[in-house]
């Protein structure tokens, strides 16, 4: 049983039925998340934080419901390690900033010393990706590796020991630089789902015959609004009685 339907449950009268579980937000407070229900009786939304609301399919006056898709940042599913990586970029950057102001190279000149530490870790973040792989290094890799060290060599060669770049600068970046690759790689599964994703959901205004409205975001690969508006009208339908035919008179 699932942390959702767990707290559903717990709400649950008896011989209740839940027929259909989703999850979502009230559109006044999206970041409190919604474990949603249908029973074979009500709507039944249980927070996060605990609050809860139902309504009974009979109190229902309508029902409203629309689709909408919105852009948004995903951290992926660990939310730490991806303001862990975010936050070590901000504190570098703030101190290769801090350190540029410090020298007397100029801007022009921390920025290439800048730009000469990053092709560094970059062409040592690959070469390292190459060596570490299972299978081995190919022949035609080889040449890669090869290439790419002897590179690393001329840049670390420039960088150190050039009259035009900053060499505190430019060990500074470099250092930093491998020690943020190394923390993504180790934590690499947890930021294959950063990123910007599409967002589908469903709204739905239900509204009740006291007047009051909720608005509810649901997910939108569920068929919870077609569920609840066949529960509702179901139940709101008049009854067709049928005639009991009388016996003939005798």
């Amino acid at each position: 049983m699932t942390d959702a339907e767990d707290r559903l449950s717990s709400h649950l009268v008896e011989d209740e039925a839940l027929q259909r579980l989703t999850s979502g937000h009230r559109l006044e407070r999206p970041g409190d998340r919604l474990a949603v229900g249908l029973t074979d009786r009500r709507l039944l939304c249980v927070s996060d934080s605990g609050a809860f609301t139902d309504v009974r399919y009979d109190y229902v006056s309508s029902i409203e419901s629309r689709e909408r898709s919105r852009v948004r940042f995903t951290t992926g599913p660990d939310g730490q390690r991806t303001l862990g990586l975010v936050g070590g970029v901000l504190v570098i950057g703030a101190l290769l900033v801090g350190f540029g102001r410090l020298s007397a190279g100029g801007i022009v000149r921390d920025a290439v010393t800048v730009g000469f530490a990053l092709a560094t870790v970059a062409i040592t973040s690959a070469i390292g990706h190459v060596c570490r792989r299972d299978d081995g290094v190919a022949p035609r890799e080889q040449l890669f590796v090869g290439t790419g060290i002897l590179s690393v060599v001329v840049l670390a060669s420039a960088g150190l020991f050039s009259p035009v770049l900053v060499a505190p600068l430019f060990v500074v970046a470099t250092l930093a630089g491998l020690v943020l690759v190394r923390y993504a790689r180790r934590h690499r599964d947890q930021f294959n789902g950063i990123g910007l994703r599409r967002h589908r959901e469903t709204l739905l205004t239900v509204t009740t015959v006291d007047g009051r409205t909720i608005d509810l975001a649901v997910e939108a690969d569920t068929d919870v609004d077609r569920t609840l508006s066949t529960a509702v009208y179901r139940d709101s339908a008049p009854t067709v009685g049928h005639p009991v035919p009388e016996s003939p008179a005798e």
